[in-house]
């Protein structure tokens, strides 16, 4: 008998959710769901039942990077004199 884990790779995971593994993979970029392992590419059973009960759970706001301030253009002269 298999023991059960809580961690499931990529490809089962996307089977476990019915979704295609590349479209679980944009999901993941876009939702921020948690992967785990050294090269992250396993998940978490718990994380994936509460991913398909409420997305939205998952999903974080993107930093918003300040604007610069406009100041206007100041011409400036170059003499050559070579």
């Amino acid at each position: 008998m298999e023991p059960t884990s809580k961690f499931i790779p990529t490809a089962k995971a996307a089977e476990y959710i019915s979704y295609s593994r590349r479209q679980l993979l944009r999901y993941v970029e876009e939702f921020s769901i948690p992967t785990y392992g050294p090269r992250k590419n396993r998940f978490n059973k718990d994380d994936l039942d509460q991913f398909m009960a409420n997305p939205f759970f998952f999903k974080q706001k993107k930093k918003q990077i300040p604007l610069r301030k406009k100041r206007g253009f100041t011409p400036i002269s170059i003499d050559r004199e070579c």
